[in-house]
């Protein structure tokens, strides 16, 4: 199966990592394979090596809604210049 690779360096805590993200070139784009080599970006935890392999991919379509702020909710930071 033809893929492209999508590579991303960075350096986190003053270690180097490398996160490796392998997509299908057929349109529409599906991933195949994530490589984390350094600080888990996927559950926030530690320093490791994981590989994921997708099974199965399906598209959907995000519901933006549900980020919105409920009106009326004063319990989050608004971001007003000074």
């Amino acid at each position: 199966m033809p893929v492209y690779k999508l590579r991303r360096t960075a350096t986190v805590y003053k270690k180097n990592n490398t996160y490796i993200l392998y997509v299908t070139k057929e349109e529409p784009h599906k991933p195949v394979r994530y490589v984390m080599h350094g600080y888990d970006t996927l559950l926030h935890s530690f320093y490791d090596h994981y590989i994921v392999d997708y099974l199965s991919f399906h598209e959907w379509d995000f519901d933006f809604n549900v980020m919105k702020i409920p009106n009326g909710n004063q319990n989050y930071v608004k971001n007003d210049p000074i």
